[in-house]
């Protein structure tokens, strides 16, 4: 009974120490899949990259779009890619302006999600397009190029249809869903030529719309904005900067108001950028990666005080 009783103690001890191991070995950034498109060639990109180094960045060309697409999101459960087209100083009038549509991630290939014809456009277009855990489809309606008016909307991922939310800051150009928080950001900037390129970010409340500012970038490339925002199944967010001055995907770092360039997507601009989430693996309330030693320190030592005051026969 001694030796199982000892036995027992040292499994627990094992298995709190390799917990802890563990939790100090899980490495600080994976390396993730980034899809990415440009607005002027209807180019589709796949990028691997690290949101902490520029080693390792990767680009291929998946295919061709056909289609100015300005925004990207990723369903989840499915796993299917859309994209939306705004109305910008580029589509207004055409007859895809507004649009929403389904993109093969194999080919490019991109199919409309209403084929009885084309969805009014309306205010702005889908500027910038974002998918919550639920299914739910937010868009953008950034009219940066028009006016100084935005709206947040419901999506219909089925129809394209929507319905208008609540008004926005002016220039709301990209769109994400933190996967941790259900939180869903914004960011509006505008090129400063010559000058470094800047962008706000903001947190905006799915129900109503109302925007609260949370940070700004004043780093990005000179006569660059951020276009495209995307967070991996880890909470970290990356950004892409649009105009023709380079297309370069960006770790973005809240915290500290800044942004590091990765590597770049295209030559010319991306438009936006998205990553694929499993559903399976969003914790629904995370801890903090320091502190799971202490956690599982602690659990260990609990198990070990429960085991003491425990009669030999209880685990015989």
């Amino acid at each position: 009974m001694k030796v199982l009783r000892s036995t027992f103690r040292l499994l627990i001890v094992a298995v709190g120490s390799v917990a802890a191991m563990l939790a100090f070995s899980l490495p600080a950034g994976a390396a993730v899949t980034i899809f990415a498109v440009n607005p002027d060639i209807g180019k589709l990109v796949s990028i691997q990259a690290n949101p902490f180094t520029t080693s390792g960045f990767t680009t291929t060309v998946v295919g061709d779009t056909q289609l100015g697409l300005s925004g990207l999101s990723f369903q989840p459960g499915t796993g299917v890619l859309f994209g939306s087209v705004g109305a910008d100083k580029t589509e207004v009038g055409k007859v895809n302006a507004g649009r929403l549509y389904t993109i093969s991630t194999t080919t490019g290939a991109a199919t409309p999600t209403a084929i009885g014809g084309p969805i009014p456009a309306g205010p702005g277009g889908l500027a910038a397009i974002a998918f919550a855990a639920n299914g739910k489809l937010f868009g953008s309606t950034s009219t940066v190029f028009q006016g100084p008016s935005d709206s947040l909307l419901n999506v219909n991922p089925t129809t394209g249809a929507r319905t208008v939310i609540g008004a926005t800051p002016a220039g709301i150009g990209a769109l994400a869903i933190n996967p941790l928080t259900g939180v869903l950001y914004g960011a509006a900037s505008t090129p400063d030529a010559g000058l470094a390129g800047h962008a706000d970010i903001y947190t905006i409340d799915k129900t109503t719309g109302v925007s609260t500012l949370l940070t700004s970038l004043s780093d990005l490339r000179a006569g660059t904005f951020l276009a495209g925002l995307a967070f991996d199944s880890l909470g970290n967010l990356y950004g892409a900067t649009g105009t023709n001055s380079g297309g370069y995907i960006l770790s973005i770092d809240l915290t500290k108001s800044s942004s590091m360039e990765l590597g770049r997507g295209f030559v010319g601009a991306v438009s936006d950028i998205a990553i694929f989430v499993p559903t399976a693996t969003v914790p629904t309330t995370p801890l903090p990666l320091a502190v799971w030693p202490a956690l599982t320190t602690l659990v260990g030592l609990g198990m070990l005080k429960i085991v003491r005051k425990l009669p030999t026969s209880a685990i015989s």
